[in-house]
């Protein structure tokens, strides 16, 4: 299976705190799902997808949660 992975900025609307995390997906144009996946965090956050176009994260210096 080929996978397209790229990194999404972040940045906490609460403290300011920044990083961000890598996520991959399916990369052929005939499946009917993204199946896209949190693969790496970088900075103070946890980050899971919560559907094919948004992730929920959490800062761990503030612990606000934020979708992106």
């Amino acid at each position: 299976m080929s996978r397209e992975r790229y990194n999404i900025e972040l940045k906490c609307p609460e403290c300011g705190q920044s990083g961000t995390f890598r996520v991959s997906e399916n990369d052929y144009s005939f499946m009917r799902k993204l199946d896209r996946d949190v693969t790496c965090v970088e900075g103070e956050f946890e980050a899971s997808m919560v559907s094919d176009s948004t992730a929920r994260i959490k800062c761990k210096k503030c612990n606000n949660e934020f979708e992106q």
